[in-house]
């Protein structure tokens, strides 16, 4: 099986995933943003090595080994393991250098990580964009990134292995997805889409289509979830009931009866050893780790989500992309730019979430203003459903409001309107027909094949998401921010050419109204930000400022904007940084380096992706 190279906007340390790169030094040294994940066991197994407690590999160093993997709990489920990667270098480190650690990484996680995690059908594995913070390659982050992504793809065809690469920023996730597109472009031999048919290519571009242009809204169900290890609702329920003391007969008996009549039996049962069944629920879905799904869904442009899951999961998705969402109906959408509405409640609520049969008959006259908003959004944009199967009762009563609402069309003579896509794992025949005038089906494996196992399926969607994300955000490219010349063409860097005029306003033209969004075009072009200062006369004036140290931070998943300073100044912030440091916490980055990188070719990479 060809390997897939993902890309979205992420928190490595949140995404749910079988490993992951964890970028370091020789002196074991970790970038400030990965510190805060240092309750969990790999961090204690990292103190332990930099402690000394137990003999580094025999050949660790600058040129020699530079991955070391670090240790889990074994003792709960399995969870995402990090290989620490030596990849800190300076100013001027030869990025063939950066590649060869990564190229390390990836032969040892071919060789010792299997798909416990994720469950899928070939292992996924999470990579930051290494060397382009603290790492000594800030000033040269295109010809990293293209540099990366060449590797990855080369170790797609040595390994059953798929990728994702995890951009912090909106900047750098754009910069990613260009180079992606310019390298296929470019190496015949690199299809980004392989292992989709031009059936799923058009329907992901016409939902792309819709993205674009604002008219796009998600409606998420309880498949995407299971993408992070998390039950389906039949999975939940039949862990419930053996919790509620029910045997083996009355687990077949309890089996035939409708989902929600299962929920109040289950809730009875419970509720005779004083447990609350809101609550166990809840307390079995908290989870810190998202689905690549949510991933890519969080970073599509799109500003209505609505779902039934009661999970925190796509909230923390949208978190990691820096546009968090307004929970509806518990929040105000004041001051967010996109809202998620929850239909069935969400865990931290548990008096709250709907379950049993009394829940969806009392859910008109408890959240009949929820009902409207969908049916609003049904009416007026194209709604993509994702993991979800369209026969939730309070579902199908909105959809029987909205075909009454629309039933002029078909009086009229007009073709009926259809108001969504869902996507679902395997072709259904029978669902399209039922939802034919309503709602275009759309299984990921076509008519003619033999379903494949539902690993592979849901892997196929998430290609299918990483296509739609990939061409709704097209176009968006890093053209003004110098560091990533490495993945421009000469016609674009001919367009940044033009671009200088603008950029070089005086500020009377910056406190005009009409240059906010002239400044905001900038910004998602890559300028430096325009921060609002206040003029002597009170007014207020947009100047242009350089990147923040921690906005370069998250960019470098952690790294602090260290390298293009010169070489005493670094080290004086390195320095400061380990003095904040408790002695027992992880090492701060890079400290104890004195010397740049030698130059070292990457070994072993394939000259052509074979096809799968």
């Amino acid at each position: 099986m060809a390997g897939h190279v993902f890309v979205t906007q992420s928190d490595v340390l949140q995404l749910h995933c079988d490993a992951w790169l964890l970028p370091g030094d020789a002196a074991l040294g970790v970038t400030a943003g990965f510190r805060g994940a240092g309750g969990e066991a790999w961090a204690h197994d990292l103190a332990r090595w930099h402690r000394r407690d137990r003999a580094l590999p025999q050949g660790w160093g600058d040129d020699g080994i530079r991955v070391l993997p670090l240790a889990t709990d074994a003792d709960r489920p399995p969870v995402p393991r990090p290989f620490l990667v030596n990849v800190g270098g300076w100013e001027g480190t030869p990025i063939d250098w950066y590649m060869a650690g990564v190229h390390q990484f990836c032969e040892a996680v071919a060789t010792s990580v299997e798909a416990q995690v994720t469950k899928r059908p070939v292992p996924l594995i999470a990579v930051p964009l290494v060397g382009t913070g603290a790492g000594g390659g800030i000033d040269k982050k295109g010809d990293i990134i293209r540099a990366l992504l060449m590797t990855l793809y080369n170790a797609t065809c040595a390994h059953d292995l798929d990728f994702v690469v995890v951009a912090r920023t909106a900047t750098a996730h754009a910069a990613v997805r260009h180079a992606r597109h310019q390298l296929a472009s470019a190496t015949p031999s690199i299809d980004p889409w392989l292992e989709l048919d031009g059936r799923l290519v058009c329907l992901a571009d016409d939902l792309a289509r819709r993205a674009r242009s604002g008219h796009l809204v998600l409606f998420l169900g309880a498949g995407v979830r299971m993408g992070a290890g998390r039950p389906s609702w039949d999975g939940l329920l039949d862990g419930l009931a053996r919790e509620a003391g029910m045997d083996a007969d009355q687990l077949t008996a309890l089996g035939k009866l409708h989902a929600t009549d299962r929920a109040r039996i289950i809730e009875m049962r419970l509720a005779a050893h004083g447990i609350d069944l809101g609550a166990r629920i809840c307390a079995q879905l908290v989870s810190t780790r998202y689905a690549l799904a949510h991933s890519l869904l969080a970073t599509l442009p799109v500003t209505e989500v609505v779902t039934l899951n009661y999970d925190r999961l796509l909230e923390l998705a949208a978190e990691a992309t820096g546009h968090p969402v307004a929970v509806l109906p518990y929040q105000p959408s004041t001051g967010r730019d996109r809202w998620l509405l929850k239909m069935h409640g969400r865990v931290q609520h548990p008096d709250d979430i709907v379950l049993t049969r009394e829940d969806y008959l009392r859910y008109a006259d408890r959240r009949a203003a929820l009902s409207g908003i969908v049916q609003a959004l049904l009416i007026t944009r194209h709604m993509l459903f994702v993991g979800f199967s369209l026969i939730d009762d309070n579902f199908q009563r909105i959809v029987d409001d909205v075909r009454k609402a629309l039933g002029g069309a078909e009086v009229s003579g007009e073709a009926p309107q259809r108001f969504g896509t869902a996507l679902t794992l395997d072709h259904k025949p029978l669902l399209a027909e039922l939802w034919r005038d309503s709602v275009r089906t759309a299984g990921v494996t076509g008519s003619g094949e033999a379903p494949p196992g539902s690993g592979d399926a849901a892997r196929r969607l998430d290609i299918v998401l990483d296509r739609v994300l990939a061409e709704a955000t097209r176009g968006t490219v890093p053209l003004l921010d110098e560091r990533y010349d490495g993945i421009l063409t000469d016609q674009e860097k001919q367009i940044r050419t033009l671009l200088t005029a603008v950029q070089g306003a005086d500020d009377e033209v910056r406190r005009s109204p009409a240059w906010q969004p002239v400044a905001r075009l900038l910004r998602e072009l890559g300028a430096p930000d325009y921060k609002p200062d206040h003029a002597r006369d009170g007014r207020c004036v947009v100047t242009p400022t350089r990147p923040s140290a921690s906005g370069a931070a998250a960019e470098a998943s952690g790294g602090r904007y260290a390298s293009a300073m010169t070489r005493s100044r670094a080290r004086v912030a390195r320095q400061s940084a380990a003095a904040r440091c408790p002695p027992t916490a992880m090492p701060c980055a890079w400290q104890a380096r004195s010397r740049l990188r030698p130059d070292r070719p990457v070994a072993g990479r394939c000259a052509a992706r074979q096809a799968a």
